[in-house]
């Protein structure tokens, strides 16, 4: 049924190279979501995306400053598969990320690790999150 209610999603892709391109995206995003509040007052977010950066980085702090986001992603250790391909699992583990701001509800979050004739369809996971507002 229409329940006429609204709300903004935002998707990026970071670029995966260089610390500094990715604090300056972060940055982008946060002013362009801020200039959107102001025109959207009370209109809930999403934010989804490649990062390329994990948690505890500059470029993650960035957007998760605001007092009103949830990572619903939080409890997901791994989101880069590589392919299975030898990389650094101590530096690229947890680089895709689902916020929410307040007003909407998640109910759940899965990572699909599946694979299609013992491949990856992507060298990330794909997460599922179940959203209400």
């Amino acid at each position: 049924p229409e329940t006429e209610k609204h709300f903004r999603i935002y998707n990026t892709h970071f670029d995966y190279r260089g610390k500094n391109a990715r604090i300056l995206e972060s940055k982008m995003l946060r002013d362009e979501i801020a200039k959107d509040d102001e025109i959207f007052k009370g209109i809930p977010l999403v934010i989804t995306g490649d990062f390329n950066a994990m948690p505890q980085t500059e470029e993650i702090k960035i957007i998760s400053h605001r007092e009103d986001l949830t990572d619903v992603t939080s409890q997901i250790e791994q989101t880069f598969n590589g392919f299975d391909k030898p990389f650094d699992r101590e530096k690229e583990l947890k680089i895709d990320y689902i916020f929410v701001s307040d007003g909407i509800v998640c109910t759940a979050t899965e990572l699909w690790s599946e694979k299609v004739n013992g491949e990856y369809l992507s060298d990330h996971f794909p997460i599922l999150s179940y959203l209400s507002f």
